[in-house]
């Protein structure tokens, strides 16, 4: 990983962009949706920054060529000259300065890049390359703007305004997690994609302190590729949603870091089958990521059969799934 993904709070912040042309434009604008106050040196802008300024937006011009006293009290700087030597300037003051910069198409030169983002506010997803291929980077985004409703950012605006209540209501955290996993795979979800914010606040208000199925659950995906992206969406959903994945040795890391963050996660050995329902009869979601070639993954099989318990069999690779 090259870049560190981050999320910058630049509301009242004071930014620099150096150039006044449509690159220049482009970056602050998305400055300027981030709350950020813009200073833009530039002998010449275009007709849009123009437009910017005229609004009212919190953008000023400073009609003139770059000087090294510009990025003075900066939180960033944006180089978007025409002129590569003062970008190469910009850049070295800059990192001198340990301020943050970005230099339009030059990344070797930036200590940050801007990726191309899918704004469902307050949901924001951002796709980068590295600079290294930014139309794929865009291309990416637009598949996931297809996935997202429009309707994602008030759903997510209506559970920060009852984060709060839903936090008294269930003290432990593992229940406020099964909480809102409900709410974002029911009912309240499909009301928010119709656009009936409404109904789907009073749904929500109404299911805010209802019993809250505890029942462990056991799922076992059997693995039969080491690639991500051969994994069927139902198994990665579950991943997600475990508190607690065994996986078979020499598992690949990159699957491993499908699994949710805070997840408990332990290597199979001699006493994980005996752990594994331990963990179910504890009312814990446990997902067992075994090679499908495997004979563990038959031990887990048959041992479900004395047990009554909740277990799904998933194929990694397909959305074979038998319960």
């Amino acid at each position: 990983m090259d870049f560190l993904p981050a999320f910058l709070d630049l509301k009242t912040r004071t930014c620099l962009v150096a150039g006044g042309g449509e690159v220049a434009s482009r970056k602050l604008a998305l400055l300027l949706r981030a709350g950020a106050k813009v200073i833009v040196v530039s002998p010449d802008i275009n007709s849009e920054i123009q437009q910017f300024i005229d609004s009212g937006e919190k953008l000023y011009w400073h009609k003139k060529k770059f000087a090294a006293g510009d990025i003075t009290a900066k939180t960033l700087v944006v180089a978007a000259t025409s002129d590569s030597a003062v970008n190469q300037e910009i850049s070295k003051l800059c990192q001198q300065n340990n301020i943050p910069v970005n230099v339009v198409d030059a990344p070797k030169l930036c200590s940050f890049i801007m990726p191309a983002i899918v704004d469902r506010s307050p949901i924001l997803v951002a796709v980068a390359s590295g600079g290294s291929a930014p139309v794929l980077a865009r291309l990416i985004r637009s598949r996931i703007e297809a996935l997202l409703p429009s309707s994602t950012g008030a759903m997510a605006s209506l559970a920060d305004k009852y984060r709060s209540r839903v936090k008294l209501a269930y003290k432990s955290l593992a229940l406020r997690r099964r909480f809102w996993e409900n709410a974002f795979e029911g009912k309240f979800a499909e009301l928010n994609e119709k656009n009936l914010v409404k109904d789907a606040e009073e749904l929500l208000v109404d299911q805010i302190g209802m019993p809250i199925s505890q029942q462990g659950n056991l799922v076992l995906v059997k693995v039969f590729g080491q690639q991500a992206d051969l994994f069927c969406f139902r198994a990665l959903r579950l991943m997600q949603q475990a508190d607690h994945v065994f996986y078979s040795e020499n598992f690949p890391p990159e699957l491993l870091d499908l699994v949710r963050r805070d997840a408990g996660r332990e290597a199979w050995s001699d006493d994980s089958l005996a752990n594994v329902f331990q963990r179910v009869d504890s009312n814990e979601r446990v997902v067992c990521l075994i090679d499908g070639y495997s004979q563990v993954a038959g031990e887990i099989a048959l041992e479900t059969e004395k047990r009554p318990i909740d277990f799904s069999l998933i194929n990694g690779s397909t959305e074979t799934t038998v319960n």
